[in-house]
């Protein structure tokens, strides 16, 4: 979900993550000494891509689905509500 200010609509979205497969060789020109880790956000791989976007009232602190049915959805928001 998201969070915005004031007046500013709020959306819950639906994301697909695409990681790399565990046996990938990585690249070591990626790599940084300083932080101890290879690739970052902006290399290719991974990747997450929004594929649905809703209105919602209120900023979304947690979002959860039903296990048995992937498409019901529950959110709470600052409030009690659910």
């Amino acid at each position: 979900g998201t969070h915005t200010s004031d007046g500013e609509q709020n959306y819950l979205s639906i994301a697909e993550i695409h990681m790399p497969n565990e046996d990938a060789e990585l690249d070591a020109r990626q790599y940084d000494e300083e932080k101890n880790e290879g690739g970052g956000y902006a290399g290719s791989h991974g990747k997450v891509n929004i594929v649905k976007q809703m209105n919602h009232d209120g900023e979304v602190n947690r979002a959860r689905h039903m296990p048995q049915n992937s498409s019901m959805i529950a959110t709470k928001t600052i409030s009690a509500d659910v």
